[in-house]
């Protein structure tokens, strides 16, 4: 009886020691700070570029940055925030610089490259519709990682639902976290977002961050929202309008339109939809007139391609979402592909390749621009 007690004495002594090494772990963990998302670049330009990222308590952001690993430069917020967004001014154009982000105990590392000069090649990539499957969503983020773009647009639906806060890091910033440090990125918000305030705090894009635009090299970039009106009298359909027709879209050599809805849709998980009638009737004619070269989308978890006076029309729904297999016909839609995959667009000059690749790798489709 005595072992017994002992031994009973001793896997007690062990629980309570446990337990206490557990307690004081969790408590030590609160106190210190984490960073739970990113960093990530926003909205780069020649001479700028914002940096993002969150941590599990509030705390002051602090940049340094510079041309080499010895961040002999420094920006810092002393607002104590947990979601940090710091903008670097004053940079010089098609220049890599190292940054290191530090907030209380936790800092990470990445690099950037400011926006290129117009004769430089670049290249972008595309995907969309990574949510709810984070699995087939990570293994499209690693392969775009793997062919190492200059910047990377999402066409929409980063999350399943954009009101759940802890969806944007377990769906989005996690898995492009494998490249997300070292690229800019933008999205075309989906319907899925949900408009959530989430979404309007977790990225730093120009204008109003729903439609906007930049250039890049010698490239115009359009983005819309298609969950807002974007019919004639609108504020959106105003702005898109007068955007494409500017000096810098029409100076550049390459012209392409982000959103999250397609003009048309072969592939859906079941008949019913086919796209939009009305960006068919009212928007059409806006990419037609002020000769867009491709306008992206997403929505349908699939690839295609089409071709329709002059402009191509693409859908990249394929970023981790369960695949549409139900295939309607258009006749201009030549390409159709339920895989999941992303876009890679090479541009050099006035010659565009385009790829869209597959998270092993292998390509699907491909095809060249030369003006």
């Amino acid at each position: 009886m005595k072992k017994i007690k002992t031994f009973a004495q001793i896997i007690f002594i062990l629980c309570l020691a446990y337990l206490t090494v557990s307690a004081y772990s969790a408590e030590d963990v609160q106190k210190k700070t984490v960073i739970q998302k990113g960093p990530y670049l926003q909205n780069v330009k020649t001479d700028a570029i914002t940096i993002m990222w969150e941590t599990n308590a509030p705390g002051a952001s602090i940049v340094e940055y510079d041309e080499m690993e010895t961040y002999s430069k420094i920006v810092k917020d002393d607002k104590e925030v947990t979601i940090h967004e710091v903008t670097l001014t004053g940079l010089e154009i098609e220049k890599t610089y190292y940054y290191k982000v530090t907030t209380g105990n936790a800092s990470a590392r990445g690099k950037f490259r400011t926006s290129p000069r117009r004769d430089t090649p670049f290249k972008f990539a595309v995907w969309g519709d990574n949510r709810t499957d984070v699995l087939s969503h990570t293994a499209v983020a690693q392969a775009i990682a793997k062919a190492k773009p200059d910047i990377a647009i999402n066409v929409g639906d980063v999350v399943t639902n954009g009101e759940k806060y802890e969806q944007w890091g377990a769906e989005y910033f996690i898995p492009i976290g494998v490249f997300a440090r070292n690229v800019p990125t933008f999205i075309a918000i989906g319907n899925h977002e949900k408009n959530a305030h989430w979404y309007y705090d977790f990225v730093s894009q120009p204008g109003n961050e729903a439609w906007y635009s930049f250039d890049y090299g010698n490239a115009h970039f359009t983005i819309y929202d298609s969950n807002q009106d974007y019919t004639p009298g609108s504020e959106q359909y105003k702005w898109l309008k007068k955007d494409l027709a500017s000096p810098e879209a029409q100076n550049a050599a390459w012209r392409f339109v982000f959103k999250h809805h397609p003009e048309y849709s072969e592939g859906w998980d079941k008949p019913g939809y086919t796209g939009e009638p009305m960006m068919q009737h009212f928007l059409k004619p806006l990419y037609e007139k002020n000769k867009v070269d491709i306008v992206f989308a997403g929505h349908t978890h699939d690839y295609e391609r089409g071709f329709l006076k002059g402009v191509y029309y693409i859908i990249t729904g394929g970023g981790g979402s369960s695949l549409d297999t139900f295939q309607q016909d258009f006749p201009h839609i030549t390409v159709y592909k339920s895989e999941y995959e992303f876009c890679l667009v090479e541009i050099n000059g006035n010659k565009l390749n385009f790829s869209v690749i597959k998270p092993n790798g292998e390509l699907i489709d491909s095809f060249e621009i030369q003006k």
